[in-house]
């Protein structure tokens, strides 16, 4: 198991807000948020295959909402955390064979400095079957030392055979911060 506090910035206080790369317009904290970020986005992936769910769970909040769509404007499902958790671990215990891996990341930010929105396509295969989905992220920073997802979507990439519409896939403009 891995804690957001294993690779959290230490000492980056006093240097947080100035110009980190000027060309990008990035400073030294988003760039390290995006790094703790990505960083995140891999151990997931790795917590999946490897079947360890209290990896990647260890970082939603309690009560974090979870919305399952196949589109955004189609009847989405709010489930709680818990059963989305639940679910998992019963689709990963009953599998022989469970393997992802991610084949797309954006991280993108809004007015408050706070929020990011992080859009990952997944391809995975489970025992027989090929499946794509398409998972946002809301991530706050409000606590530096203790970030948190608060919202988690996941949608097929695919509805009847034919590919979901990029305008119906969840992103940041979705979600009034």
């Amino acid at each position: 198991m891995f804690s957001i506090a294993q690779i959290q910035a230490q000492d980056f206080e006093e240097k947080k807000y100035e110009p980190f790369d000027k060309d990008l317009s990035i400073t030294f904290i988003d760039y390290k948020r995006r790094q703790l970020i990505l960083d995140y986005i891999e151990r997931f992936q790795t917590a999946f295959n490897v079947k360890d769910t209290d990896s990647f769970t260890s970082i939603f909040r309690e009560d974090a909402l979870y919305i399952e769509a196949n589109q955004k404007t189609i009847d989405p499902k709010m489930v709680s955390n818990k059963d989305f958790i639940n679910r998992k671990k019963i689709i990963l215990k009953k599998s022989k064979f469970f393997q992802m891996s991610i084949d797309g990341i954006s991280v993108t930010s809004k007015a408050d400095p706070h929020f990011y929105g992080i859009s990952i396509h997944i391809a995975y295969q489970v025992d027989y079957k090929s499946l794509g989905a398409y998972m946002f992220m809301l991530w706050d920073f409000t606590n530096e030392n203790a970030p948190q997802i608060q919202v988690y979507t996941w949608q097929p990439d695919k509805i009847g055979g034919k590919p979901l519409p990029k305008d119906e896939v969840f992103s940041l403009s979705d979600f009034d911060i």
